[in-house]
């Protein structure tokens, strides 16, 4: 039912309507189609709105003159009044209201002139029939007829107003009524009478009323034959009138055979139509503005004309024929002609897209989205429902070649909806929207970028669906892995534990899908110390894998998993034969050195090391450290395995060999940086075997010195190891000369300070030293700065801190128990030293069962 409609320009219709009697001049049919009536807010550019509004205040500026000089009643505001209600009409919905207003104040002097009924209008059609008769309608200057002819033209802006809204209950009426006052006064047959004509016959073909719509539409048309105008405009209109009709009855073959003389006849005015001669006394602008308007009215008509012919075809599948129709009402509005709005450009790219897409030509489908996205920024309508929805379409295209361009498109439909202030952002297809956006974030691996989408989506639907549904399950499940994959274990972890339990809702619980995710989620657990949990549902994870999969690869990863839980919960009895297996299918399944069979074989040495399997221990590290010489190594598992391996020949007896495994341990940790855990620990075997430890670290710290600066917090670390190993070694002076120059250097820097852990560890190794010297009361004020950093970062029920607290009341009580220092001949000399074999006992036993030397 798509409509052949125009708004008919004041020199048009001067130009077709006969000047024997008073011309509709004002009178502008709608030019929307379908049931849009009630969106009359059309697409301008700025230029056009610009033009509207100046004339506006024009107009407006007349009016308030002639107001003041005439009074607010008086005819002569007609005219004025009049273009001015058109104007704001032209402007759009923002406008409605005022162009409302001032067309019925134009009605409202109408009826006050000639004496009719304000609210009913014509109740005593006497006068009109008498007006009728062909005496009276012989006189072309008879002012009473002019003034109805007028008050019908009135009546005919107002209802193609009120068309124009969609309101055809107040239209009608008065379509009706300015219709009789032309059929009373001039005949059923007059040109007059196609303004209203036009009117009633395209709000019966609206309503779906065809048969009551055929009768007008055939005077219409009629008329136009009989005015000899079968070469105007208007004609076309009126044949697009007929073929609406014989549409919405189903005719199809009459509907064509309209449509196509419509059509022709436009063609015919185009190519006919030669610029007229200007006036010499014209300016160029207004030469301009004369030559610009026939065509731009020409324009608009050829453009309404196709458009309701190519949704004719559509309709009636015959889709090679309507794209081929919309892509002429393409080039004409390409052409620049002018009548086109935006609006109407817009609407032909989106039914060509959609044409395209249904006979599966995607690239010119993508091409006519790309020239709707581009026309729509052009005019600055980004912030439009529709605007974002292409941009959604245009995404789901892009997907498939280009997941940038896909990205980028998306984001701007994110940034239309955002920015707007009548679209609204906390609904479900927001949500929808910033999912798309993180799947294809996903595949490019731009992990930084989806956590705030899927966090947004996620309270989106949290708000609107609740955390039981399936798609607010799956969002969790997602951000959760994304959080994952980022090294955000705490963050996954939370997620883990609301999505693990629902995640029955949302996919198989016997697939593989299933068993990544709760693989997941007991990895989170063992990173937290929460063995147990991670080992129920490793074994879940196991069972699936094993009748999905088989021996896979995830599934030898979940059972090395499941081993490492047992070895952590000291069950080396279960997981020795777990790794056993492990090591079996993936020696079957992997090539010789691949680094996964390495790795079996270091946890299932540990696992036996743990176990006091020594001989079998020493035989798979043997393997270990021979397969990452060959094939490359993980410089952590190549130190630990070989520090593992010193043990085992320290534990036998074997001195010699163990102190050169701990060498190669201490230069493969150096790689990992003087202060890695390893490192340290490494050095202090050494310094246990040999005294030329000391030397090897002196060397090193001089190194970190040189390269790094004495006020670097680098070379105060190495210090503290360096003061820690003459601890070891018994030089307490040179261990405290080294604790004091490293303790300011933390203290000052600006990464540490005196509040970090680093200081107050450093502090209390150097409380050690002072008690060892005797100086206890030296050192409390030590251990008491550690209990108190220890107690602000983690609490009273911290190890560290119930460990300073224990530390500091034993130390006072050895204070407070102390003996008073004595002459030569006392218990102890002024050097501190016991005078008698049982002092030195006691001596070296209270040395033995202090609490720093069970720390140390």
């Amino acid at each position: 039912k798509k409509l052949f409609r125009r708004r008919l320009s004041t020199t048009t219709q001067q130009q077709q309507q006969p000047t024997t009697t008073a011309t509709l001049v004002h009178y502008h049919p709608n030019s929307s189609s379908d049931n849009t009536h009630n969106n009359n807010n059309n697409l301008k550019t700025q230029t056009q709105m610009s033009s509207i509004e100046e004339q506006i205040s024009k107009l407006a500026g007349e009016v308030s003159r002639l107001e003041a000089e005439q009074g607010p009643d008086h005819p002569d505001l007609i005219p004025v009044l009049t273009a001015l209600g058109l104007a704001y009409k032209d402007a759009g919905d923002m406008y409605t209201f005022p162009a409302m207003e001032t067309l019925e104040r134009v009605l409202n002097i109408h009826r006050t002139g000639l004496q009719l009924d304000l609210d009913k209008g014509i109740t005593d059609w006497s006068l009109i029939e008498e007006l009728g008769n062909k005496e009276n309608n012989s006189n072309d200057d008879n002012p009473i007829l002019k003034a109805f002819l007028e008050y019908s033209e009135a009546l005919c802006n107002l209802a193609d107003l009120f068309r124009s809204q969609g309101n055809t209950q107040r239209a009608l009426p008065y379509f009706n009524e300015a219709l009789e006052i032309v059929e009373k006064t001039l005949g059923a047959y007059h040109p007059c009478c196609c303004a209203p004509l036009e009117g009633i016959t395209a709000i019966y073909i609206d309503q779906g009323k065809e048969k009551k719509a055929e009768q007008l539409a055939k005077r219409l048309l009629e008329i136009r034959e009989d005015t000899g105008q079968t070469q105007t405009g208007a004609y076309a209109i009126a044949c697009g009138r007929m073929a609406g009709v014989h549409a919405g009855c189903g005719e199809t073959n009459e509907a064509a055979a309209y449509f196509e003389k419509a059509l022709t006849v436009i063609e015919k005015i185009k190519e006919d139509k030669k610029p007229q001669k200007s006036d010499p006394t014209t300016t160029d602008t207004e030469k301009e503005q004369q030559q610009q308007q026939p065509q731009q009215q020409l324009s608009q008509d050829l453009v309404e004309i196709l458009q309701a012919g190519a949704d004719f075809y559509d309709k009636n599948k015959n889709l090679k024929t309507a794209t081929a129709v919309y892509e002429r009402c393409l080039a004409v509005q390409n052409s620049g002609g002018g009548g086109s709005t935006v609006e109407d450009k817009l609407r032909t790219l989106q039914q060509l897209s959609e044409l395209y897409q249904k006979q599966e030509n995607e690239a010119e489908a993508v091409k006519a989205m790309e020239q709707w996205v581009q026309a729509a920024e052009d005019a600055g309508a980004v912030n439009d429902l529709e605007y974002a929805k292409v941009l959604e379409k245009l995404a789901a295209v892009y997907k498939s070649s280009s997941v940038d361009k896909a990205i980028a498109t998306l984001s701007k439909a994110v940034s239309a909806y955002k920015e707007s202030k009548t679209m609204d952002t906390d609904t479900l297809h927001f949500a929808n929207l910033l999912e798309m956006i993180s799947e294809l974030h996903i595949q490019q691996r731009n992990y930084d970028k989806v956590e705030p989408l899927l966090s947004e989506c996620l309270s989106i639907r949290q708000k609107k669906l609740g955390g039981g549904d399936a798609d607010t399950i799956r969002t969790e499940h997602d951000l959760a892995l994304i959080h994952y994959c980022s090294g955000k274990p705490e963050e996954a972890y939370q997620l883990y534990n609301e999505c693990v339990p629902k995640l029955g809702k949302i996919m198989d619980v016997s697939t593989s899908r299933y068993a990544d995710a709760i693989g997941r989620f007991a990895r989170l657990h063992a990173r937290k110390g929460q063995h147990q949990d991670a080992m129920k549902y490793l074994q879940q994870c196991i069972t699936i894998r094993k009748k999905t999969e088989g021996p896979s690869e995830l599934y030898l990863s979940d059972l090395h998993q499941l081993a490492l839980a047992n070895v952590a919960q000291k069950n080396f009895v279960g997981a020795i034969p777990i790794l056993r297996n492990c090591l079996e299918l993936r020696v079957k399944s992997l090539p010789a050195r691949h680094p996964d069979i390495a790795s079996t074989i270091a946890s299932l040495g540990n696992a036996l090391h743990k176990a006091e399997n020594i001989d079998e221990a020493m035989e798979m590290y043997h393997q270990h450290l021979a397969m990452m010489e060959h094939a490359g190594r993980s410089e952590r598992e190549f130190a630990h395995t070989l520090g593992s391996l010193a043990l085992i020949y320290h534990k036998k007896g074997m001195f010699e060999e163990a102190l050169n495994m701990y060498r190669r341990a201490l230069e493969a940790n150096a790689a990992l940086g003087v202060f890695h855990p390893q490192y340290f620990e490494m050095t202090k075997h050494v310094s246990d075997f040999h005294t030329d430890s000391l030397s090897y670290f002196k060397s090193h710290v001089s190194r970190v010195k040189k390269s790094m600066g004495e006020a670097h917090p680098e070379y105060a670390f190495a210090l503290g190891k360096l003061a820690f190993l003459h601890h070891l070694a018994g030089r307490l002076t040179d261990a405290e000369n080294h604790y004091r120059k490293a303790l300011p250097i933390i203290e000052k820097s600006e990464a540490y300070g005196d509040k970090h852990q680093t200081y107050a560890k450093l502090c209390g190794n150097f409380a050690d030293v002072l008690v060892k010297s005797g100086r206890m009361k030296e050192a409390l004020p030590l251990y008491d700065h550690c209990y108190k950093v220890f107690k602000e970062q983690h609490g009273e029920d911290h190890q560290n801190t119930v460990w300073y607290a224990n530390l500091i009341r034993t130390l006072q009580k050895m204070i407070e128990n102390a003996p008073t220092p004595q002459s030569p001949g006392g218990a102890l000399s002024p050097q501190g030293t016991p005078n008698s074999k049982k002092e030195k006992k006691e001596k070296k036993s209270s040395k033995l069962s202090s609490p720093w030397k069970k720390k140390n």
